[in-house]
């Protein structure tokens, strides 16, 4: 059974009026980018791997377990774009490729985990969150979940 985190994407800049969302990666560059993501995991590289991603990483990966990173990559069910949001009050929320996949970690654990993959005008194309094997859910834009909560929106 997988546990299932639920993350709203707040990928602001905040009010700054001359922000302006950045073009979502390519499918092309979102799976090197999954793929770099699995060599560090495999690698046990967790800093760098963190790197990848949102502020939260650590505290995703004590959670998920560094010693349950995944001996197989996650089989990709799906990758689609969600769009930048310009919200009333003149913010934006980030948008990028969304990644649904899943696969069984090191406890022997069977997982299913969504990422937003974006690229941050200072940072290049990172994740919430890399920890793949996290179970992390991702509510995001004008995808809305068909499933309850908790429960996954896709099928692997």
């Amino acid at each position: 059974m997988w546990a299932c985190a639920l993350a709203t994407i707040a990928v602001l800049a905040g009010c700054s009026p001359e922000f302006r969302p950045t073009a979502a990666p390519t499918v092309a560059e979102t799976r090197t980018f999954i793929a770099e993501m699995v060599r560090l995991a495999q690698a046990g590289d967790f800093e760098k791997l963190c790197q990848m991603g949102g502020g939260n990483c650590e505290d995703i990966l004590a959670t998920a377990g560094a010693e349950n990173v995944p001996a197989d990559p996650p089989m990709v069910a799906r990758i689609y774009e969600v769009p930048s949001v310009r919200h009333a009050d003149g913010s934006w929320s980030q948008g990028g490729q969304m990644v649904e996949m899943c696969g069984t970690d090191g406890s022997g654990a069977d997982y299913q985990s969504q990422m937003l993959v974006f690229r941050d005008p200072h940072e290049g194309i990172i994740a919430i969150e890399p920890i793949y094997w996290s179970g992390l859910g991702i509510i995001a834009g004008t995808e809305q979940p068909e499933a309850g909560p908790g429960e996954p929106t896709f099928e692997c």
